[in-house]
């Protein structure tokens, strides 16, 4: 290829627009080639020097793609909130919309992890400065399954009991949290958490059917409400 002449990909990649805005500038090619990947459509080439005069032209600065900056949202919410306890009705808000969204088959794996982390972090915030207003054991039982190799007759796998895996519990505490008169209300394993709970007046029961329920944020506020609560967990510390 000619040491000074591009490809229309290249050029476009030059100007930093679209193709679409490119085609409607009606730049003539230096030269028209043969298409080694398509014999039907030929190759058009720009002369490179041409090119790089008009990255700077007011005709290119029209079509030039704006990069979108990322937001500051630590100055948005210091703005937002000059008192920093105030944002923790909404906090609350957005964590339970995220807990109901962590419930739904296309939250990712890593979203999933992510929400739980701050969940964690914030009822254990919450538990420690004094929120909480109730706490309730629950159990739930997991039933044994059946070896799927046998079906339950006996076999080697199972070493001929029949069950690939017994059953066994699993413990959570469902916390109650009043805030601004309001009560949330958010289960979480036993195993989760890091931190000491007055177990002496606790009541145990069975753990209820949780169901997915309606999500009350846009996914385009989810990134904004992940942000909000390690804002505010962040600035607490």
């Amino acid at each position: 290829m000619d040491k000074n002449l591009i490809t229309k990909t290249e050029t476009i990649k030059l100007l930093e627009i679209s193709a679409k805005s490119f085609n409607s500038l009606s730049i003539e090619p230096a030269m028209k080639k043969k298409n080694p990947h398509n014999k039907s459509l030929p190759m058009y080439l720009y002369d490179e020097a041409m090119i790089l005069n008009l990255c700077g032209s007011k005709e290119i600065l029209k079509y030039k793609k704006r990069k979108i900056q990322p937001k500051n949202y630590p100055e948005i919410f210091e703005k937002k909130y000059p008192n920093h306890k105030s944002a923790l009705p909404i906090v609350c808000d957005c964590l339970f919309n995220l807990n109901r969204y962590a419930k739904y088959e296309n939250c990712s794996k890593n979203n999933k992890n992510e929400i739980y982390s701050l969940k964690n972090e914030l009822i254990e915030y919450l538990y420690e400065n004094g929120y909480c207003n109730a706490v309730t054991e629950h159990i739930k039982e997991v039933s044994e399954k059946e070896c799927f190799n046998c079906g339950g007759y006996g076999c080697d796998r199972c070493d001929y009991t029949g069950i690939y895996r017994e059953g066994f519990k699993i413990i959570y505490y469902l916390f109650k949290f009043l805030i601004n008169d309001i009560i949330y209300s958010w289960h979480q394993p036993a195993k989760s958490i890091t931190f000491n709970i007055d177990l002496s007046n606790i009541e145990e029961q069975s753990m209820p059917t949780i169901d997915k329920k309606e999500v009350l944020l846009s996914k385009t506020k989810m990134k904004e409400a992940k942000e909000l609560i390690n804002w505010f967990l962040y600035k607490e510390i």
